[in-house]
């Protein structure tokens, strides 16, 4: 029984519509994903804008808070005290960045004072600035007793530093 089967068809042809095609379907997960990203991260900096508009400190505040935070009761090795002086000096010279608008961040020890010269600060300040920078290099020679007193002395110039704008 060999007959000749023909199918005809019954129905037109079949089309998927572009919007139940897989890559459409991923292509809008992730605009959609997109989109949502970026409004978390606009609304993110909206939020911290405000909050730096209502939270607004002096370059003193900041100095002296910042100042507060360090402790020379905390040194016990010499390498406490290079961390001790690495971070003063950080806060002072950040101290005047934020008072007067001078990029001092970068400069070393010498072309601060230099700087400070040149544009002349006050000279009682960079007398006693100039004995904290070199107070740091006291960690290398000095003893430990000799380390604390000027560890204590260097954190008292500095906040009579930021006291006296």
């Amino acid at each position: 029984m060999k007959e000749n089967i023909k199918f005809h068809d019954i129905y037109d042809f079949y089309f998927v519509p572009f919007y139940k095609e897989w890559w459409f379907i991923l292509l809008m997960t992730l605009f959609f994903l997109g989109a949502i990203a970026a409004g978390v991260y606009y609304f993110l900096q909206w939020r911290a804008r405000k909050r730096e508009e209502i939270i607004k400190i002096t370059p003193v505040e900041w100095a002296t808070r910042e100042l507060k935070k360090l402790s020379v009761d905390s040194c016990a090795t010499k390498n406490d005290y290079k961390k001790f002086y690495f971070k003063l000096t950080e806060i002072i010279k950040e101290y005047i960045f934020k008072q007067y608008g001078w990029r001092v961040q970068d400069k070393t020890d010498e072309e601060l004072i230099s700087f400070l010269w040149g544009v002349q600060f006050d000279s009682e300040l960079i007398m006693k600035l100039d004995g904290i920078l070199k107070g740091s290099l006291l960690v290398k020679f000095a003893g430990e007793d000799a380390l604390k007193d000027a560890a204590r002395n260097a954190l008292e110039v500095a906040f009579f530093i930021i006291g006296n704008k």
